[in-house]
């Protein structure tokens, strides 16, 4: 997995597969050609989806690979004096930062300009007893459900209980 991961960080990453029947496009193009566009959306990503610790060079690589003509600028945003920029408190590494923004955060972005009525969000608290909002980190407080297969560290905390309240009642209101 180690060897994977350096050679090809997002690699495994899951993307549409095209049968022709159910996915006849790719859903990006879908939106911007206006699928879905009467469909109220609650979108989002977390703080730090998945971390991404991997050298510079395949990182590289993968920026050159996904931003086509942008390249350069991106380059020059995530490396900048082809350096790995300064790791975030909040949102990670420069490796963390760039596959959560290609694959979740700009994703979301687009979904949201796609749809008439869009709510974005951008979740940052940690589950109770980890220090970052990973992926799927939200699902607890939408759905207050930690059972076995997500167990907690620790208890929730006065505040916590009050933002899963206050979410719970956010995605309901929604619905």
């Amino acid at each position: 997995w180690e060897t994977f991961e350096a050679q090809a960080p997002h690699a495994h990453m899951v993307l549409p597969i095209l049968d022709g029947r159910l996915l006849r496009k790719q859903p990006a193009k879908a939106l911007l050609d206006g699928a879905g566009r009467n469909v109220d959306i609650i979108v989002g990503s977390n703080a730090q989806e998945f971390a991404v610790d991997a050298p510079v060079e395949p990182l590289r690589h993968y920026v050159t690979e996904s931003f086509g003509g942008q390249a350069e600028q991106a380059l020059a945003y995530y490396f900048p004096d082809g350096a790995a920029r300064a790791s975030d408190p909040l949102l990670g590494n420069a490796g963390t930062q760039l596959v959560d923004d290609l694959r979740f955060r700009c994703p979301s972005l687009l979904a949201a300009r796609a749809a008439d009525v869009a709510w974005v969000y951008h979740f940052e608290q940690p589950r109770s007893g980890e220090s970052v909002a990973a992926h799927s980190h939200e699902l607890v407080y939408v759905f207050g459900n930690w059972g076995p297969e997500w167990p907690l560290k620790q208890p929730m905390s006065p505040g916590e209980l009050a933002l899963l309240d206050q979410m719970q009642s956010y995605w309901a209101n929604f619905a």
